[in-house]
C-alpha cells in the first residue's frame, strides 16, 4: 500500500515503473509498466511467516540488475562516487587522505620535555583526543592520549604537575 502512494509521484516525473514481486496479479503489478515475477514456493521460516527467502531472492535480483546496468552504461568510478557521496564506498572513492588530514597549526603537537599540565589545552582544543609528541627535528616519537592523561592522573595524583609528556607518552 505504501508503494501505491508513490505511483502518482513517480508518474509525474515520467518514470517507468517496474514491480518486483513474488505474488502474481497483485495491485502493484496492475499499476506498473512491467512486472518481474520472482517465484517463491515458501519462506525458509518454519512457520512460512518471516520473509527470509523472499528478501534474499529480491536482494540477489536487485544487485544483479544494478551491476548489469552499471556495465551497460559503462559507469566509471567517478560517476559511481558522485551518486554515493555519503556512503562508505563513495567516500572511499572521493576522499583522499589529504582531504581529511589535519595540517600545520591544526595538529596537537608538543615536545617530550613539555610538562603534561602545560599541554592540557593543546590536548583538548584540537579535537584529536591525543598529543603528537615530537623531537627537536619535528619527528614523531610518540603519542599521549586523553586516556593516558586519565590513567596518569589516577596513578600519580599530584605528581602529575611535575611529569613530562615524554616520560608518559606511548613511543
Amino acid at each position: 500500500i505504501c508503494f501505491l502512494r508513490l505511483v502518482p509521484c513517480a508518474r509525474a516525473k515520467g518514470a517507468m515503473l517496474i514491480a518486483v514481486t513474488s505474488v502474481e496479479g497483485n495491485t502493484l503489478s496492475t499499476v506498473c509498466d512491467m512486472t518481474v515475477h520472482l517465484p517463491l514456493e515458501r519462506e525458509l521460516c518454519p512457520f512460512n511467516l518471516a520473509p527470509v527467502t523472499s528478501t534474499a531472492i529480491q536482494m540477489v535480483f536487485g544487485d544483479t540488475v544494478a551491476i548489469a546496468l552499471m556495465a551497460a552504461r559503462n559507469l566509471t568510478k567517478d560517476e559511481y562516487a558522485a551518486n554515493h557521496p555519503a556512503g562508505k564506498i563513495g567516500k572511499s572513492l572521493i576522499f583522499k587522505v589529504r582531504d581529511v588530514m589535519k595540517k600545520d597549526e591544526e595538529l596537537p603537537i608538543c615536545k617530550e620535555s613539555d610538562l603534561i599540565m602545560d599541554q592540557l589545552v593543546e590536548l583538548t582544543s584540537k579535537g584529536c583526543g591525543c598529543l603528537l609528541v615530537i623531537d627537536g627535528d619535528r619527528r614523531l616519537i610518540g603519542t599521549f592520549t586523553d586516556g593516558d592523561l586519565r590513567r596518569t592522573l589516577k596513578a600519580s595524583g599530584e605528581a602529575i604537575f611535575k611529569l613530562t609528556v615524554g616520560k608518559m607518552c606511548n613511543r
